[in-house]
């Protein structure tokens, strides 16, 4: 049932792109969409408890030097230049290059500034001291949960066993040990 809201507000994010993309140009298109995808982001993360689920920078997680520029510009940061890039591309789709080249040469010069960031950045030794993480996989499964809505002892005996990982875990050095979420329930 999240997916109702997040899909309708990014429709309103397309929605009101369009319309300025016909009633002012689509330099106003471009930006309004680009803009919005952030407000939706934002006004998810800050007012709902759907977190950070959806915003549109998650769809570039595996790329390393963009999500650089989240130190600077944070998600929202992100989330506009992709749909800065998609926006740049829908109007030139069906306004014609012509009609977003100078856009498009700015979008270009921004992400190759970026991403030259970010890959720099990433090429810099880490500061301070190399820390271990370990990560411990519960035994838990989405079974053993729904039988846990009547009987939460139910988890007790699995609770042993995510201990017992997080031991070996330690006494392979690990400093940090990470559960995955609903490991166990408290």
């Amino acid at each position: 049932m999240f997916a109702i809201p997040i899909a309708f507000a990014y429709f309103l994010a397309v929605a009101l792109g369009s319309a300025a993309h016909r009633r002012l140009g689509a330099p106003w298109g471009i930006v309004t969409f680009a803009s919005m995808t952030v407000v939706v982001g934002w006004v998810q993360y800050a007012w709902t408890p759907g977190s950070r689920w959806c915003v549109l920078a998650h769809t570039q997680l595996e790329n390393r030097p963009l999500a650089q520029f989240t130190t600077a510009a944070g998600l929202g940061g992100v989330s506009f230049l992709v749909a800065l890039g998609s926006s740049i591309l829908a109007a030139g789709w069906t306004r014609g290059l012509n009609t977003v080249r100078s856009d498009a040469i700015v979008f270009a010069v921004l992400l190759v500034s970026i991403l030259g960031y970010g890959q720099w950045r990433l090429s810099q030794p880490a500061p301070g001291a190399t820390v271990r993480i370990g990560s411990v996989v519960s035994p838990v499964t989405f079974r053993e949960f729904r039988v846990a809505r009547t009987d939460i002892d139910s988890l007790r005996r699995f609770d042993d066993e995510i201990f017992a990982r997080s031991e070996r875990a330690a006494g392979f050095g690990a400093r940090v040990i990470v559960w995955n979420e609903m490991a166990t329930v408290v």
